[in-house]
């Protein structure tokens, strides 16, 4: 039986999104027993943060994927950690996740430059994740048509 990746292919596009994927994705965010950021993306600038239960149940938030979008899940959950004293491992740029305490997520793209500015963001959030990206730990993958 063939190995499956859930990373990248070289050409870099990510496979499709399937039973397996998903299986993966549950089971990560059930061991974890957190929720897990998902980032779709759906055009060259258009992203959005969804969150993958802990509970596993993703049939709510696999209805609202838009078809064809590339989606990522990080398998760190964000935190309600203090960002005083935090610092990013280098990376190329990041993806700044933000819930407000009204439940309203927010995606930031953010440069090496730019992380003290989002870090003080951070501070009035519910949770916050700062991922490096690339991102060696994230599922990847397309959403069928």
């Amino acid at each position: 039986m063939p190995v499956r990746t859930l990373l990248p292919a070289a050409t870099g596009e990510a496979p499709v999104a399937d039973e397996e994927f998903w299986g993966r994705v549950a089971r990560t965010a059930t061991g974890l027993r957190e929720d897990l950021a998902l980032l779709e993306k759906t055009g060259p600038l258009a992203y959005r943060w969804l969150l993958v239960p802990a509970d596993g149940d993703l049939a709510a938030l696999r209805a609202e994927l838009a078809p064809g979008a590339e989606i990522t899940v990080f398998t760190e959950p964000p935190a309600a950690a203090e960002t005083k004293h935090y610092t990013p491992l280098p990376a190329e740029s990041y993806q700044g996740f933000l819930e407000a305490d009204a439940g309203t997520l927010s995606c930031q793209s953010v440069s090496p430059q730019r992380v003290s500015a989002f870090l003080a963001r951070a501070r009035a959030a519910r949770r916050w994740a700062l991922y490096p990206m690339p991102n060696p730990t994230a599922l990847r993958a397309t959403v069928g048509q």
